[in-house]
């Protein structure tokens, strides 16, 4: 088995994960942040989540990594997972999020910043618990 390159520090407070991805990955790179992700999402999938990636300290990738990164916020989108901020101020970070998140299912925005990363997210998750429940049958 090669050697994991890259590594992702995550939080995850309620229903937000805080992704702080760093360095170059590789495939066993990606591995261990999906890994991290599936233990952690059982607890929180049955409502509405988040997560706001910071790739601030993001390298790169190479495109099969890329794609595997990519497969991982659709599995994210199809566990209940809603929204994705991304804090980036390099075009080329925001370029491979639109190439390889924009068909991930999720809603996504890209920030300059964490803060207003933060307050878009946490909009979405407090709008989201108060949408009255819909009633069925009379």
């Amino acid at each position: 088995m090669a050697k994991q390159h890259g590594h992702t520090d995550i939080t995850r407070e309620g229903q937000l994960f805080v992704c702080r991805p760093q360095g170059g990955f590789n495939m066993e790179g990606a591995q261990e942040y999906e890994q991290t992700f599936a233990r952690e999402v059982v607890h929180i999938k049955d409502q509405p989540w988040a997560i706001m990636e910071v790739l601030q300290q993001f390298e790169a990738a190479s495109p099969e990594v890329m794609a595997r990164i990519g497969a991982q916020f659709t599995w994210c989108a199809q566990n209940n997972c809603r929204w994705l901020a991304v804090v980036s101020d390099s075009s080329l970070m925001q370029h491979l999020v639109a190439q390889y998140l924009g068909e991930s299912g999720l809603e996504i925005e890209v920030f300059t910043d964490e803060t207003h990363a933060l307050e878009w997210l946490h909009q979405k998750l407090e709008s989201s618990t108060s949408e009255p429940e819909s009633l069925t049958g009379s």
